[in-house]
């Protein structure tokens, strides 16, 4: 499996760096780590996270840790990231 981070899922990616690196610099180390460690998880247990959209087969897989997950789908031998959710912001729909 191969994780694969959709364009949907950029500025999400810029949040979280901004934030672990302007907001909570003392959290960054441990950001990473957690993060790395859930994409381990998702590569080897591609299910691992709760279905979010079953009409869309969207799973979630929080980052522990964090406030942030993941928002992804299984297609083929990919893991697709769509999103790279903040938690603390209310949930919205995605699209990619």
């Amino acid at each position: 499996m191969k994780i694969i981070y959709l364009k949907s899922s950029i500025d999400d990616i810029e949040w979280m760096k901004f934030y672990y690196s302007n907001i909570f610099l003392a959290g960054k180390k441990e950001a990473i780590k957690h993060l790395k460690r859930a994409e381990l998880m998702i590569i080897n247990f591609p299910e691992i996270g709760r279905l979010y959209d079953e009409k869309l087969w969207v799973r979630e897989l929080v980052i522990s840790k964090t406030s942030f997950s993941f928002l992804y789908r299984i297609n083929g031998d990919n893991i697709e990231i769509l999103r790279l959710w903040d938690q603390r912001w209310s949930k919205k729909y995605f699209s990619e």
